[in-house]
């Protein structure tokens, strides 16, 4: 795969490489980054910072001259992402930009980085930003960051801003993270959400959701009588004459009628958290549920509780959806990936067991994003508020 350009580099023929020269750069680039990891969490000796910083600087520069093999990235690069290192090295940022953009690019390029691992990587970055808070021009800079990283690196960014925008002033950061946000590149992957289910299960749950009552207000967001108009060459009814299109011969008079059609869903479950939904199911299941949901786990393998109540309850999602032509948006998977299905019974993919459940991982995009993406402009969008929102209206549905 051809690695995108980055700005500010150039390859050298002079760069040494060798098994040897790269080994030992690496090892002192890490060993940097371990010292100001320890130094950022327990220490405020700038001085001492300021050394290492230096250091560091220097041996990463060299190493990012010529070619970088995958074996040869550091691990703890995300530092360079923190609060700390803006504020410590913000004289000479663009140094550091251009780290981070070569570092970023080896990153998701040579290793093909699965986004759990990622996650694992950004634990000491999100320490470090909640142990000192960032200010607006650490916050602007991310942005300036944004332009010239990865798509993987754009998600991490755009969810740390908007995070942390909420508690900012700042009209300007505000109108930014705005402006990107409605701009984020959309690609994800079709898959199918209903494999691996059980055909036991799955009939168990149709029979439990014909009896069970469907939300009124989800309902009455989907069944919105819209206005329809239409232009005829007899008049129709109460048609009102339009004198401009009469006289070019074309359709003259205008007939306004209305009529009752269902809006299609997107499904946003990125931002859903598993720990928020699993703890909802937790509380209601203390207070006791309909014997029909003992039955039906009884009848799934392996399984516990909260599993098959929240396999229940994205499908009863589903069963909203009253127009078989336009079937649901599933959009899962840090808009990595979707799905368009009536029936979603495989909800490991919907809420899936490897989310951080720090929000600085989870994204919202305005639903406008979503809609114009999937070309369904009239589309209700269901994101983690509204979602957790109908989870309540369900569980009461199926408490004993």
């Amino acid at each position: 795969m051809k690695r995108p350009a980055t700005r500010g580099y150039a390859s050298s023929d002079q760069f040494i490489n060798s098994t040897e020269r790269g080994s030992e750069l690496l090892r002192k680039i890490e060993n940097s980054l371990k010292c100001l990891a320890d130094l950022l969490q327990s220490s405020n000796k700038r001085s001492v910072l300021t050394d290492i910083m230096h250091q560091l600087k220097h041996n990463y520069s060299t190493f990012n001259i010529g070619p970088v093999h995958s074996s040869d990235l550091p691990e703890n690069w995300v530092i360079l992402l923190s609060p700390q290192m803006f504020c410590l090295f913000g004289d000479n940022i663009q140094d550091w930009e251009r780290i981070i953009e070569k570092s970023a690019w080896n990153y998701s390029v040579d290793r093909q980085i699965m986004r759990g691992e990622l996650k694992n990587k950004l634990k000491l970055l999100f320490r470090l930003i909640h142990a000192q808070e960032p200010d607006v021009h650490y916050l602007n800079w991310l942005c300036d960051l944004y332009r010239s990283v990865p798509q993987f690196l754009k998600y991490i960014l755009l969810a740390i801003l908007q995070t942390l925008s909420g508690s900012c002033d700042s009209c300007q950061l505000k109108g930014r993270l705005k402006g990107m946000l409605e701009s984020y590149s959309l690609r994800p992957d079709r898959v199918g959400l209903l494999e691996g289910a059980d055909p036991q299960f799955s009939q168990h749950c149709i029979n439990l959701i014909k009896t069970m009552t469907m939300s009124s207000s989800l309902l009455e967001r989907l069944s919105q009588p819209r206005i329809h108009q239409q232009l005829h060459y007899q008049p129709v009814g109460n048609s009102v004459i339009i004198p401009e299109k009469l006289m070019s011969g074309e359709a003259a008079f205008l007939n306004v009628s209305k009529s009752t059609s269902y809006k299609p869903i997107i499904f946003d479950c990125t931002s859903l958290s598993r720990k928020a939904v699993n703890n909802k199911i937790a509380e209601k299941i203390k207070s006791g549920l309909k014997p029909v949901i003992s039955e039906i786990s009884e009848s799934v393998e392996d399984s516990d509780s909260n599993e098959v109540i929240r396999k229940i309850f994205f499908s009863w999602l589903a069963a909203h959806q009253r127009n078989d032509a336009t079937p649901p948006i599933w959009v899962t998977y840090q808009y990595n990936i979707y799905s368009e299905t009536r029936q979603p019974y495989y909800e490991l993919m919907l809420t899936p067991a490897n989310q951080q459940d720090d929000p600085m991982t989870q994204l919202k995009l305005p639903p406008k994003r979503l809609k114009d993406h999937f070309n369904r402009p009239s589309a209700v969008v269901l994101q983690e508020d509204d979602l957790l929102v109908l989870l309540d209206e369900f569980l009461a549905l199926i408490a004993d």
